[in-house]
């Protein structure tokens, strides 16, 4: 027996009022896919320079070399420190890989090969 034509819009209705509410509508799952991956980015103190990396948060508001735990893969930084203050990355070997430039600046970082941090 064929279903009528009004019978199968209320079929389809139904369907896609279900799938609505349950999130299985592709422009929802797309929607809450954006929402989840969105980048978190708390704020720097001034003063500060702050680090991002295997989901953890690192804060510098002392001049100093500071040694950094195995960081892995990629992350930010922003050096929030008083205007034209430059803080320098170094290898596990001590050698100078990268700098900030001067304050305020910030950005992304590959942390595989940083050992120490210097922010001033």
């Amino acid at each position: 027996m064929a279903v009528r034509k009004p019978t199968a819009l209320l079929i389809a209705a139904a369907t896609f009022a279900a799938a609505s509410v349950l999130g299985l509508t592709g422009a929802a799952t797309a929607a809450q896919a954006d929402r989840s991956q969105a980048p978190v980015k708390p704020a720097c103190p001034y003063g500060h320079l702050c680090i991002w990396a295997n989901g953890n948060a690192y804060d510098y508001h002392a001049c100093g070399y500071f040694p950094l735990p195995n960081l892995a893969g990629n992350g930010t930084w922003v050096n929030n420190q008083t205007p034209g203050t430059v803080a320098r990355f170094y290898s596990r070997a001590g050698r100078e890989l990268w700098n900030t430039g001067p304050a305020y600046s910030s950005g992304t970082a590959d942390w595989t090969l940083v050992g120490y941090v210097r922010p001033c």
